[in-house]
């Protein structure tokens, strides 16, 4: 029983500071807030973009056809629901790693 049992309890604690390692490593302090931040930036990065090319389209239609402000509203209004939508879509992509591991 003295044999075995220490060989036991040196595979538990050999698994214990494999599990505990992994365990540091993944919830290492910097790294998730670092994952949210970029993900925040992108989504921003995302709506201002959208917003921008939009208004843009519409503004230079607008001076090409010379009716100034119908189009670069029109435009405006599709930018920023274009960037909704890209907003939306990145956040659902960040949420599938985190639907696998639950």
């Amino acid at each position: 029983m003295g044999r075995n049992s220490g060989d036991d309890l040196e595979k538990l604690g050999s698994k214990l500071d494999q599990v505990s390692s992994k365990r540091r490593e993944a919830d290492a302090p910097g790294q998730n807030k670092a994952n949210g931040l970029a993900l925040a930036m992108r989504m921003g990065m995302d709506m201002v973009a959208a917003v921008m090319v939009g208004g843009f389209v519409g503004y230079l239609i607008d001076q090409w056809l010379g009716i100034f402000p119908a189009l670069s509203l029109v435009f405006f209004v599709l930018g920023c629901v274009a960037g909704m939508k890209n907003m939306l879509a990145t956040a659902k992509r960040a949420q599938e790693p985190a639907k696998g591991q639950d």
